[in-house]
């Protein structure tokens, strides 16, 4: 009889975490739909800089409750701006010993002309905006992509 009360705790308690880890990610402020308003960045140098091709200021990204996310890809420049793909992946909110300002990680599936990526993040969000930031260690300080959610 114990052996049968233990197990249905060990039942209890294990459907009870999975129910409140979905209701945290449910309410992840990264879920939803976002499109780019602003790209940029910092060189080694310290010297800052806007990105202001058309092309690069494309991207979309869809953030959904199960951790999973659709990011809209656009190729060119500014004469040749033109859709290329839809990449999938998942992302976690978690934080990183590769970044340690990271505070998600994103994980963007393989898909034929690329490897699996790995990215360590920090999000960060203000209002209906979320930048994305990542730490470098060449040529850029930092990237960044700022989106406004839709």
């Amino acid at each position: 009889m114990k052996k049968i009360l233990l197990f249905l705790s060990l039942v209890a308690m294990s459907c009870s975490t999975d129910s409140e880890e979905g209701n945290l990610m449910e309410n992840d402020p990264i879920v939803g739909d976002w499109e780019i308003i602003e790209s940029g960045g910092a060189l080694s140098s310290g010297e800052t800089f806007v990105d202001t091709d058309p092309c690069s200021n494309t991207q979309k990204h869809s953030f959904y409750p199960d951790g999973t996310f659709d990011s809209e890809i656009w190729w060119g420049d500014s004469d040749t701006c033109a859709f290329d793909q839809i990449r999938t992946g998942e992302w976690f909110n978690s934080p990183s010993n590769v970044n340690p300002k990271a505070n998600y990680r994103l994980v963007y599936h393989q898909i034929p002309s690329d490897d699996e990526e790995v990215g360590f993040p920090e999000i960060t969000f203000s209002g209906n905006t979320m930048r994305i930031e990542y730490d470098h260690d060449s040529t850029f300080d930092y990237t960044y992509r700022t989106y406004q959610k839709q």
